[in-house]
């Protein structure tokens, strides 16, 4: 049985820089590394990431007594962005080659996984 999962833009950018934070960065580190990236920011970066969690896309952890969190990608998270049947960084590249413009929802990806 397949599954499919729609995601935005901007969700699929983050779930891209939590794969690169390794479980390692929090939200200061992910909001950095999204401001030099050319993607809607609207919902709020945090409101996404929560709702990624509740997808089940991603993991928070909050350091015992320390405001400190940090992000990584669940096993569901980890199968979208290692698909073999669509390459979503050559989609994203080209975007703007392809003379593509998206307000803050427009890009949706559509991904089965098993």
């Amino acid at each position: 049985m397949k599954d499919t999962v729609q995601l935005t833009q901007l969700e699929l950018v983050l779930l891209q820089l939590v794969e690169k934070g390794k479980g390692e960065w929090s939200w200061y580190e992910l909001a950095n590394a999204l401001s030099r990236r050319d993607v809607p920011r609207e919902p709020d970066m945090m409101t996404v990431l929560k709702n990624l969690d509740q997808r089940g896309l991603v993991k928070r952890y909050v350091e015992k007594e320390s405001p400190r969190d940090r992000w990584e990608l669940t096993s569901k998270g980890e199968v979208l962005l290692n698909i073999d049947n669509i390459n979503l960084k050559q989609l994203m590249t080209n975007r703007k080659m392809m003379g593509l413009k998206f307000g803050e929802n427009s890009l949706k990806v559509l991904i089965s996984y098993k």
